[in-house]
């Protein structure tokens, strides 16, 4: 019978601790054993338990699939005996469980050079997948079933390959730099499913090229294009919207920071009309029937294209599957600046009235 058993990497601890200047740091678990992931939540919470009990401080309090394992955070802690003995614990509590592999200290990647990351926002693309009727906000995970998630990973992956460049994966909220030849499809697939994000940037700093792919809580999206001229950007974009599979409750262009990491970054440029960016967030199930905002460019579903007040200067597409592309005849006010030109906007939310979320909204439907 084969002993199980797990190696420490004592000293690559300590660095990854002393780089995070003492405050919460990531252990990487290596094993051939990626499957294990409940195995692996059952070693960190007795290890937890163990701990509380001891009266020492560090506590894991995040853990997500990798490549070739998995990533724990852990911390605040200032004492590094106290990390010794929860790295005990834990090595302990695998063991028992019967994984083995190494366990040491992780460097995170960043996602995009900073020089990138802080320049001028850019058209964004926001996309909401449809999630299950009986789905409650509250509840965190990805929650879009496994044969959609397979057809959005192959796609965000694609696209963000298009260019060569540096490769980075995030997994919950873990970065690490990948060779995407050894593939990215089912690293990105397993951290949706178990826990509940992923996302992916090529960047090429040389030619100050990125794309930037997330894939959130409650199915939502974002993607950004950044370095071509904005117009290059939107038609990329568009055409990458238009191929994301159904059911989407939308999908729609909007100027947003670069690097954004999920849908509180909806309203950070543009401020909503009358809203703010929480009330889309925990109000997902009222998507399908209502918009967050109007937008120079968007897909939406029938329900949508209904409600809308007058859409007879809008160009409509239908795309079956109940979804329809709406784009405005000019999308220079609506992206070729920070902002939208304000008189342009501002007849687009007449023309969506009755389609737009709104407070009355939630007081007529209530919470899920």
């Amino acid at each position: 019978m084969t002993t199980s058993h797990v190696e420490v990497s004592g000293d690559s601890i300590r660095r990854a601790w002393k780089a995070r200047g003492h405050d919460d740091f990531w252990l990487r678990l290596r094993t051939p054993q990626t499957g294990e992931l409940d195995a692996v939540e059952r070693s960190v919470a007795a290890a937890n338990a163990a701990a509380e009990q001891d009266a020492i401080d560090p506590r894991a309090y995040s853990f997500t699939p990798c490549p070739g394992g998995f990533a724990i955070e852990i911390g605040p802690v200032a004492d590094r005996p106290q990390i010794d003995r929860w790295v005990d614990l834990f090595t302990g509590a695998l063991e028992a469980h019967g994984l083995s592999g190494s366990l040491g200290g992780a460097t995170e990647a960043r996602r995009m050079p900073k020089a990138i990351r802080d320049g001028r926002p850019v058209p964004t693309l926001f996309a909401q997948f449809r999630l299950p009727s009986t789905h409650s906000t509250s509840q965190p995970g990805w929650h879009v079933g496994v044969a959609q998630t397979e057809e959005i990973v192959r796609r965000t992956v694609e696209w963000a390959t298009t260019d060569p460049g540096k490769v980075v994966l995030t997994q919950n909220s873990f970065s690490v730099a990948v060779d995407a030849s050894l593939g990215l499809q089912a690293p990105m697939e397993r951290a949706l499913h178990a826990a509940g994000s992923a996302g992916l940037d090529v960047s090429d700093t040389r030619s100050a090229r990125v794309r930037h792919a997330v894939l959130g809580p409650n199915a939502v999206a974002h993607y950004q294009s950044i370095g071509p001229r904005w117009d290059a950007v939107v038609d990329e974009l568009r055409d990458l919207a238009t191929s994301l599979p159904a059911p989407l409750d939308y999908a729609f262009l909007r100027v947003a920071n670069r690097g954004i990491l999920g849908i509180h970054g909806i309203d950070t440029v543009q401020p909503l009309d009358g809203i703010q960016e929480l009330h889309v967030r925990y109000n997902a199930h009222l998507l399908d029937r209502f918009l967050p905002d109007a937008h120079g460019f968007q897909i939406v579903t029938d329900t949508h294209l209904h409600a809308a007040h007058d859409l007879s200067d809008w160009v409509v597409t239908d795309l079956g599957n109940g979804q329809h592309l709406v784009t405005a005849s000019d999308l220079d006010p609506w992206y070729s600046a920070t902002q939208p030109d304000p008189t342009t906007l501002a007849r687009a939310r007449s023309d969506w009235a009755g389609a737009l979320l709104t407070l009355a909204n939630f007081e007529a439907y209530g919470p899920r």
